[in-house]
């Protein structure tokens, strides 16, 4: 984006640091890491220590209503781009941030968004152009062969984002007697593959979103802290709904069993994406 841009060594010598690993936090994180990795591998190195020139934040979905998380990314962007580094910003949320990073944002080399409303946010917010990209997670590998939990066609539900007490927790009182999958406790592999005995997800993670998508069976999903899933939606372009009320997720059930055809589009369609990779960061020789 910066016309002063710190230059790099050739192709085959490309040194990365990455930033952003939130995989203790969820094995839907874990993937998006899992992938990024494997990318970066594709053309270069990937560094723990100063050896790098290239860093690559991964935003995920703390870039919003200016939180912590938002800020303490923003000074590790002021910091590496203090350093000389070409910085990125990719597979992130971006809502409703103030102005005062912008002359940050225009000095990085490129962003990632996931899906439209970010984009949009970026440009209409800040006047900062960024590429979509699916969530990496939905490209990350899965095993096949990973253990998992066999739902003999029955539902599933996750945990959800509770905004009076400003974290996710597990809904305990129509669902009480669905088989309930803690994101936190099993891989990747092994929810994907678990979903794929299932009938529907329930669901507020971002992330499950995708493993259902992943695992070709349709979700029920709450909405969250920030617009995420609303963003892949509305990307997409189906008239698939978000619900705004836990007291709707029962009745949202039976209406995701009867559009499976939608949500057959919706899986054809994110496989149509381009995926992101290397070609993204406009590199040399990329």
């Amino acid at each position: 984006m910066s016309s002063n841009q710190p230059t790099v060594p050739a192709p085959s010598t490309l040194r990365f640091k990455i930033g952003g690993d939130h995989s203790n936090y969820h094995c839907g994180c874990a993937a998006v890491i899992d992938c990024l990795r494997g990318e970066l591998l594709r053309g270069g190195t990937i560094h723990e220590d100063d050896s790098y020139d290239c860093y690559i934040l991964n935003g995920e979905g703390t870039m919003h209503h200016n939180s912590p998380g938002f800020r303490g990314k923003m000074k590790t962007i002021e910091r590496e781009l203090s350093k000389g580094k070409k910085v990125y910003l990719i597979n992130t949320v971006w809502q409703e941030n103030p102005n005062e990073y912008d002359h940050l944002l225009r000095a990085l080399s490129g962003i990632v968004v996931r899906e439209q409303m970010s984009h949009d946010d970026l440009l209409s917010r800040h006047g900062i152009p960024s590429i979509i990209r699916l969530d990496l997670s939905y490209h990350a590998p899965v095993d096949d062969t990973a253990p998992h939990t066999d739902l003999n066609g029955r539902a599933a539900i996750t945990d959800f984002w509770v905004p009076q007490f400003g974290t996710f927790m597990r809904h305990t009182e129509a669902f009480e007697k669905v088989p309930y999958l803690d994101m936190r406790a099993m891989s990747w592999s092994s929810l994907v593959n678990t979903l794929r005995t299932g009938s529907v997800l329930i669901t507020g993670r971002h992330h499950a979103v995708f493993a259902a998508c992943r695992a070709r069976i349709p979700f029920v999903a709450l909405e969250g802290n920030t617009h995420k899933i609303q963003g892949l939606i509305r990307t997409s372009g189906l008239p698939i709904p978000v619900c705004h009320n836990p007291r709707d997720l029962e009745r949202q059930v039976d209406w995701a069993r009867m559009n499976r055809a939608l949500y057959d589009e919706l899986f054809w369609w994110m496989d149509e994406q381009p995926r992101f990779t290397l070609a993204d960061l406009n590199l040399p020789g990329c």
